[in-house]
């Protein structure tokens, strides 16, 4: 077996199920402590056996498991888990997941042109208040009435529903109640379809409190330390960095959406590195398909200037922070949605990475921004 190391490919998913063919599935699981893991689909009696490549990773290759399919893992004979990086959760968080195959999702926005960061007006959505439905295909319906309104971006403000455990966050998935990854790509398609952007909003607040992608690969008989905690040496670091960067490239290059909204990113180790490499590997997945993406991340301090790893390179100076404002005077579908009360947002402009702005700016993550001169970046609704 080759080790895998934790580099993401830009062209493909390589954590969790994909499905290469029509006929075959990868399973790639992270479980450095597991002495065994095997896979069992739709609760069959008879489980599939991955083996471990030295590396930590667990791997299996089977035509036996097909889109559509729940599957689960089992450790040491003992415990068993869903998967972290699973895309669909249908039974909730607790409960199996469910194969997802993204070859199959049918897009129709090949003539979609991603608008310039500062041209976003941005309407702020939370899925489950938005409608009695609480679905995708209910902000579907609508989309015709915020069109109307001058929004030409739409920001989904929680992938999860706010009922969902916070001790089973599945970073991959959309919550099964509100259309599930199907749902999601019908949105992006109508969204494409009307001249709208899609920005998802991923928060990592509660993403070390679980552990992140390694807490639960233990059997229950394994003794819990403090030394076996996420990130805890090079390769558990390494296979972190690798799940939030593989989830990033994910949203873009298989769901079409136009920007990232990456929330509490400092509360992860290694975000500097994390930054930096999500930064990179966009850069390289615009390089390839054309289309341009946005990465918006939010200050740790509202009041600290930074100095980012290419400005450190470069310029050897801090970069100055860039307000994103709220405009207060835009009724909304919300009934209990106070315009006036959002909250000034701060953002790193050394990790906003925005192709037309690099065109332009030349080094946009090295160069220096003056206050007060960048203008309302986005206006939000």
């Amino acid at each position: 077996m080759k080790i895998i190391e934790n580099q993401p490919d830009i062209n493909r998913r390589t954590l969790g199920v994909t499905f290469p063919t029509d006929h075959q599935a990868n399973v790639v699981l992270w479980a450095p402590l597991a002495k065994q893991v095997a896979l069992s689909i739709n609760d069959h009696v008879t489980n599939l056996p991955l083996t471990n490549d030295d590396s930590g990773y667990w791997h299996l290759e089977t035509d036996q498991l097909k889109s559509g399919d729940t599957y689960t893992f089992v450790l040491d004979d003992e415990k068993v888990c869903a998967d972290p990086a699973s895309l669909a959760q249908p039974q909730g968080v607790y409960g199996p997941s469910q194969a997802v195959d993204t070859n199959k999702f049918y897009w129709e926005d090949s003539c979609w042109i991603n608008p310039p960061l500062d041209d976003y007006t941005v309407y702020e959505l939370d899925v489950r208040t938005f409608s009695p439905e609480g679905t995708y295909d209910a902000v579907v319906r609508q989309l015709g009435q915020l069109k109307k309104r001058g929004i030409n971006a739409l920001l989904i403000k929680s992938l999860s529903s706010v009922i969902a455990s916070p001790d089973e966050l599945f970073l991959y998935a959309t919550q099964a109640s509100y259309g599930g990854p199907y749902q999601l790509h019908h949105l992006v398609n109508a969204c494409h379809y009307e001249g709208i952007a899609v920005i998802l909003d991923i928060n990592y607040t509660e993403i070390s409190k679980q552990n992140a992608y390694l807490k639960f690969h233990r059997s229950n008989k394994q003794k819990v330390n403090q030394r076996e905690s996420t990130f805890a040496n090079d390769s558990q670091r390494g296979a972190g960095r690798r799940y939030v960067i593989e989830n990033a490239l994910m949203w873009f290059r298989d769901f079409h959406i136009d920007a990232l909204r990456l929330n509490a990113v400092y509360t992860l180790p290694d975000s500097e590195q994390i930054l930096t490499e999500i930064r990179a590997y966009t850069d390289q997945l615009t390089d390839q398909t054309g289309t341009h993406y946005c990465l918006l991340v939010e200050h740790e301090l509202a009041n600290k200037s930074f100095t980012g790893n290419k400005a450190t390179q470069n310029t050897h100076q801090d970069n100055e922070l860039l307000s994103v404002s709220a405009i207060e005077n835009s009724s909304s579908f919300f009934t209990d949605n106070q315009p006036n009360k959002l909250p000034i947002k701060t953002y790193r402009e050394d990790c906003m990475y925005d192709q037309y702005f690099s065109s332009v700016l030349r080094e946009l993550f090295g160069r220096q921004t003056q206050p007060g001169n960048s203008g309302e970046l986005l206006r939000s609704f």
